[in-house]
């Protein structure tokens, strides 16, 4: 029963051969230490132990609903899926190697019930590897906008944002779009963050702390890319979808005053630019130097 006090929190797990790790991840959500909570699993049609792991669970845990598909469908189709199948006042996406400490939704809740220009509230962020040894952790800090204009909430995400961990936060669900948040591309979080950096502020939140595995990260940059592609089932017009007109785009969805609109356009290829001198394009002949100045410029765009 959802209460004043404690908002029905829904948490989506999507699987995909996660029998490794996956009764351990879901040790660690039904032992979240929040009173209202609904599990979400959505299996892309597994071929390990995760479906007979998952079912288990579902069934001797009244909170959990579980669904499998009958055919894989990719990573974005099952992430979507299980935000679309959430009740709760608050959303969180887990994967289904990852772990959670108890006091995750006690620390973050509370961020978001006091302050209604808050929409995601996003614990620090400890890597480890398949064994569970530490990597490294980060908080993010950087990435909270909170007290910021739309213009500059989105320009410091842009130029800040190197690793989309915090997507795996604390959302306000009513301000996601109802129906696939997460776009059919490469970069869907990417995207999917900057998107919702102009509808509202983020909120770092270091008390709380979550634990991303990277079963992969032996793997060259390629061929990370390559599986991604493979796991987010990518047709070829989806996987050569250009990030920065994309990005463009979000200006007539997101922004209505025309000079926010220009001011937004303006601080988008600014960003873009600074963040690939010396390595792409044309902007390899731009001199280092130039950065500080690309960025400089930005400031003052987003401050309007």
């Amino acid at each position: 029963m959802i209460t004043i006090d404690n908002p029905l929190v829904s948490i989506g797990i999507p699987v995909y051969n996660e029998g490794q790790f996956l009764e351990h991840t879901l040790k660690s959500i039904i032992e979240i230490d929040y009173p209202n909570l609904e599990i979400i699993i959505v299996d892309n049609a597994s071929t390990d132990r995760a479906s007979a792991i998952a079912a288990n669970f579902a069934k001797h845990d009244h909170r959990i609903n579980y669904a499998r598909e009958n055919e894989n469908r990719g990573a974005i189709h099952s992430l979507n899926t299980t935000f679309e199948r959430a009740r709760g006042k608050y959303f969180l996406w887990s994967g289904g190697h990852d772990l959670w400490r108890p006091d995750i939704l006690r620390l973050c809740i509370p961020i978001l019930e006091q302050d209604t220009n808050t929409i995601l509230a996003f614990p620090k962020t400890t890597f480890i590897d398949e064994e569970g040894a530490e990597i490294r952790s980060d908080t993010f800090a950087n990435l909270d906008t909170r007290g910021l204009n739309q213009i500059s909430r989105y320009g410091k995400l842009l130029w800040h944002l190197r690793s989309c961990s915090i997507l795996h936060g604390v959302w306000r669900r009513s301000v996601l779009p109802s129906q696939a948040p997460l776009p059919s591309m490469l970069s869907c979080d990417d995207l999917l963050l900057s998107r919702m950096a102009l509808r509202g502020a983020f909120a770092s939140v270091p008390e709380a702390e979550w634990f991303r595995r990277e079963v992969h990260r032996n793997q060259s940059n390629s061929d990370q890319t390559k599986r991604r592609i493979k796991d987010l089932n990518l047709n070829p017009s989806e996987q050569n979808q250009s990030l920065f007109k994309v990005h463009l785009v979000l200006a007539t969805q997101e922004i209505h005053a025309p000079l926010s609109r220009i001011r937004f356009t303006l601080l988008t290829c600014l960003i873009f630019a600074a963040r690939n001198i010396g390595r792409t394009g044309f902007v390899r002949k731009i001199p280092r130097p130039w950065k500080e100045l690309l960025l400089r410029l930005a400031e003052v765009i987003s401050k309007g």
